[in-house]
This record gives C-alpha cells, sequence and structure tokens, in this order.
C-alpha cells in the first residue's frame, strides 16, 4: 500500500469512527445524475438503516438516526451506518452534520464535513438485499402456478408526497396486467419506520393519490397488519423470520381486489 492511500484510509476510518457514535446524522446531498439517487437509497436499504429523505431545491436532505438512537443493536447497527460513509462521500456536493455522544460519559458533541467533489460513477453500485432478491424470485414461482402473469418493473419510482416525505419501494410489478403494485421490506431496527409509512399512505390517499404499495414487516417490531386502513390503498404484510411469497402474493392481490 502506498503512504497515500495508507493516509487517505486513515482519513475515512476516523469519519467512520465518528459514525459509530451518532445520534442522527444529516446529509444535503446534491448528484450529478438522478438514477445515482436511487442507487443511494438502494444501498440504505440494503444496509437496513432508519432513515427520512426530504427533498430540496437542489438535491436531498437525508436525515439517519444513528446507533446511539437506539436501546439495543448499537455496535452492529453503527457498523452499518459507517459502511455508508464511502458512499456518501462519492456524491458531488455533500455537507454533513452529526450529532454524537463522545466517550465514556457519552457528551453531547456536533461534528460537521463538508465537501465538493466530483463524482465518481464507479464507486456507485446496484445493492439489493438476498431477502428481496428470494421473494421476487418466489413471487414469480408462485405466479406460474396459480396461472398468473406476473412481470416486474426494471425502473422502481421513488413515491414523493411533498411535505411528508419519500417512499422507495424495493419491487414494482403488475399482476396479468392490472394496476403497478409497489413492495417495500422495511428493515427491523424500529417500529417508528412502520408508523411514518402508515402516515406516509394515510397522506397520499387523503390528497387523492393513493397508491398500491405492499410493506413487508418483520413480526418483530410487533405491529398488526390492522394499523392500515384499506381505503389508503396500501396495506401491512408481517412475517416471522423469512417472507413467505405465497402469502405475500394473496396481500396483492387483495390490494388489486379492492382497488
Amino acid at each position: 500500500i502506498s503512504a497515500e492511500d495508507l493516509v487517505e484510509a486513515d482519513q475515512l476510518a476516523q469519519l467512520q469512527g465518528v459514525f459509530l457514535r451518532a445520534v442522527r446524522v444529516v446529509v444535503h446531498l446534491e448528484a450529478a445524475r438522478p438514477e445515482d439517487y436511487r442507487l443511494l437509497f438502494q444501498k440504505l436499504k440494503f444496509r437496513r438503516l432508519m432513515w427520512r429523505l426530504e427533498k430540496t431545491e437542489r438535491g436531498y436532505r437525508l436525515e439517519i438516526d444513528g446507533p446511539f438512537a437506539l436501546f439495543e443493536a448499537v455496535t452492529k447497527y453503527g457498523l452499518e451506518l459507517a459502511l455508508m460513509v464511502p458512499l456518501l462521500l462519492s456524491f458531488g456536493a455533500l455537507s454533513l452534520h452529526a450529532e454524537l455522544r463522545w466517550g465514556k460519559e457519552r457528551r453531547p458533541l456536533s461534528f460537521h464535513y463538508k465537501q465538493e467533489a466530483s463524482l465518481s460513477a464507479e464507486q456507485l453500485a446496484v445493492y439489493r438485499r438476498d431477502e428481496v432478491t428470494e421473494l421476487a424470485a418466489g413471487l414469480q414461482k408462485q405466479a406460474q402456478k396459480k396461472g398468473i402473469h406476473l412481470e416486474f418493473e426494471e425502473q422502481v419510482e421513488l413515491l414523493d408526497i411533498p411535505g411528508v416525505g419519500l417512499c422507495v419501494p424495493d419491487l414494482k410489478l403488475r399482476l396479468d396486467g392490472g394496476p403497478p403494485l409497489s413492495i417495500e421490506v422495511l428493515g427491523y431496527w424500529s417500529r417508528d419506520a412502520v408508523w411514518r409509512r402508515v402516515e406516509w399512505a394515510e397522506a397520499a390517499a387523503s390528497r387523492g393519490e393513493p397508491r398500491l404499495l405492499l410493506f413487508c414487516v418483520s413480526s418483530r417490531l410487533r405491529v398488526s397488519e390492522s394499523v392500515l386502513p384499506k381505503e389508503t390503498g396500501a396495506s401491512l404484510y408481517t412475517y416471522k423470520g423469512k417472507m413467505n411469497a405465497a402469502a405475500v402474493l394473496k396481500s396483492l392481490l387483495a390490494l388489486t381486489e379492492a382497488k
């Protein structure tokens, strides 16, 4: 390893170490291309982080809960957050603010970082969680058994409700040429993320923009499927351990029938 690479790796590791002590990280991002945002959102979901997104005039304001916002799994979650640093740094214009709890005393500190560097497209890669890939394959298999034509769409739409937030589904599909259906597989860190999705679906419906959305939620979060009213056009599917493709397909069919 060269001296230059060693210094660069050390600087990166120091910044990642800061993220391990974060309560909250707020990042203002500007990308050269719209698709670069999509890759970032896929990576956030791959890491199962708790995040919120707002559209700004020139990009996005990304807020990520840090490990010290949790009651448990602090170390594991902190590692997932730290692994996001190289991708964040690959964006062109970036402004970052982090609220920290430092040292054994967990002193409240603030950290600021700003850069303006050219975007390295090679650093951005598409990430899809294994569980999502397995679900897609399982849905295709179950649809064939039932004689249903299932078609996945390559580009998953970013669903933005101004003033409420952005929803980034993992899969978008159609059953027998019907209306588009979206699936989002939520992480298992916090119940708050589920309630934010419920509020998002209710807001979309109240504005006359209901979306046929299925949120897949681990039973570990202790949220009932009944919390999401059917009139929103969205629904919850809860599962233990691993998602069942047959049950997910059944939920999707129920969504289309409700419409």
